[in-house]
């Protein structure tokens, strides 16, 4: 009986049990409701934190391509350049004591009077080359700006801005960029020669010469190897950018002479046309060196390397006496490829007069300039410090005049630009092309079998490309081949039906000879694509 009313228990209070689920079923646990909210909250947090790592690091892959490109070499040296000029004419103000007086609507430069024994015409004339200065950097770096924005608007409307270096200018504008900043580079140095002048002849010299206690000649000298260096400095930079434009002569003209010449004879006319170029490059930075060395020796050291190494010093005049031959060689140089050249279209399409003639009055200016103040200064009585007054003066009015040629010259939208662009990725593609096993139309009939002998033969005997190209392997398949193979090959190559010399007969049709000789006149007619068989 207590079995059963504990059957009867628990059957009555079953659907109870069951009953509170069904009442209960709309609602959720508080606990069961926290649980899976802290899930999402794990959830959503962890996606955001993942979402903000993957977004930093594209953001810093992107700005590491952006910085790469961006601040480029050209970038950064015309960025010194600027403040190198900048700190130059706020020495010369605070050092020398020029002012510009503005009275009536008119400005005059009031002269300190520590200039009054140098003739006022050769002083203005020295003052207002910094003026000269200004208008070299400002054309200077608006042609620059303007190649820069040209290759950019192009690779913007390609839509592949800062995509695989793509910022970063093609090689026709990076040597226009480097042929463009010689001005520059050149005319900061001829200041620098302006204001070393004037402390020779004032006799007040910078705080950096000064400091060591020096007496007055040893300061005179020193600042003397200066001047001297800045130029050779400055000859250095130019002999680098006559070079890089002549490689870039040398591409112009290359797509024309393949045409007409084998490609080893280019590459051979590339070198002779460098060569003359590369000696004038080696003789000025072998000039600067020298130069820059005894001036720092002395400077930086106190040790004038003269005194015991006599022998050392004597060099100079070697030095000198074989920058003007180089010169004169590279100058010749250039004046012959212009004018034997000039008929080629892609010549005439480079537009080389301004650009030849740019070079050429920059090379005459550095190297015989010296000559032409030597018979001024004769002519005109001056004093040694006086004509180096003039020499640098007149080499920073020089700089403008080049400025304003280049601005024309190298003007950015040209079409040559294009073209050597094309040229070069057509030459680069077929470098890659040659690694891969193929092969660029440029080395045909030098080294390499041609594209078009390869599919012929491929064509006729089903090889491969390697083995196509390889003349013993389609000799041997020549010789192995079958009456009926042998006729379709020559029906394919439309050789069947020639006329050819045989032993039995002068000329006979190429159907009737026997088969080692229809063999032999295939070999000789495939063997003749063949480069060096």
């Amino acid at each position: 009986p207590l079995l059963g009313k504990q059957k009867a228990k628990s059957s009555d209070e079953s659907p109870k049990h069951d009953a509170s689920p069904s009442r209960g079923s709309g609602s959720t646990s508080p606990l069961a409701t926290g649980s899976g909210l802290r899930r999402c909250l794990r959830n959503t947090s962890a996606c955001i934190i993942q979402l903000v790592r993957r977004s930093s690091a594209l953001t810093c892959e992107l700005l590491k391509r952006i910085v790469l490109q961006v601040m480029q070499w050209w970038l950064i040296m015309t960025a010194v350049l600027v403040w190198q000029s900048v700190d130059l004419l706020m020495n010369v103000q605070e050092l020398y004591g020029f002012k510009i007086v503005i009275s009536g609507g008119t400005w005059h430069v009031d002269v300190p009077e520590k200039f009054e024994g140098i003739p006022p015409q050769l002083v203005m004339f020295s003052v207002y080359s910094f003026c000269a200065l200004v208008v070299v950097y400002v054309l200077s770096f608006l042609s620059i700006v303007m190649q820069v924005f040209t290759h950019c608007s192009l690779q913007v409307l390609r839509c592949n801005m800062f995509v695989a270096g793509s910022a970063m200018v093609s090689l026709p504008r990076d040597v226009s960029i480097q042929v463009l900043l010689l001005p520059m580079v050149y005319g900061i140095l001829a200041a620098k020669n302006v204001t070393i002048t004037w402390s020779h002849m004032t006799r007040n010299y910078p705080p950096a010469v000064t400091c060591f206690g020096r007496s007055d000649d040893e300061m005179k000298a020193l600042l003397l190897e200066d001047y001297e260096s800045n130029f050779a400095l400055a000859d250095m930079y130019e002999a680098w950018a006559l070079y890089c434009f002549g490689q870039m002569v040398a591409k112009v003209l290359q797509p024309d002479l393949r045409k007409k010449i084998r490609l080893d004879v280019v590459k051979a006319f590339e070198s002779l046309l460098l060569i003359d170029v590369s000696v004038f490059v080696l003789v000025c930075a072998v000039g600067a060196y020298y130069s820059i060395a005894l001036t720092w020796f002395k400077w930086r050291l106190g040790f004038d390397v003269c005194q015991p190494y006599k022998f050392v010093c004597s060099l100079r005049p070697y030095l000198l006496g074989a920058n003007w031959c180089s010169s004169s060689i590279a100058i010749y140089n250039l004046f012959t490829i212009e004018h034997k050249f000039s008929s080629l279209t892609t010549m005439r399409n480079f537009g080389p007069n301004l650009k030849f003639w740019s070079i050429k009055i920059m090379v005459l200016v550095s190297f015989w300039m010296a000559l032409l103040v030597v018979i001024l200064r004769d002519f005109w009585h001056l004093t040694t410090e006086q004509s180096q007054l003039l020499d640098a003066s007149f080499r920073i009015y020089v700089m403008a005049l080049v400025a304003l040629l280049n601005l024309k010259a190298w003007w950015p939208w040209s079409a040559w630009y294009k073209n050597v662009d094309k040229e070069e990725t057509y030459r680069r593609d077929a470098r890659l092309s040659l690694t891969e096993g193929l092969l660029p139309l440029t080395e045909v009939g030098v080294r390499h079998v041609p594209p078009g002998t390869i599919s012929l033969v491929q064509h006729l005997f089903q090889l491969t490309s390697k083995e196509a190209a390889n003349w013993t392997e389609v000799e041997k398949m020549i010789k192995a081949l079958p009456d009926d193979k042998l006729d379709q090959a020559l029906w394919r190559g439309s050789q069947l039906g020639w006329t050819v010399s045989s032993k039995a007969r002068h000329r006979r049709p190429m159907s009737e000879l026997p088969l080692e000789e229809r063999q032999e006149a295939l070999c000789e007619h495939l063997q003749g694509f063949y480069p060096e068989v």
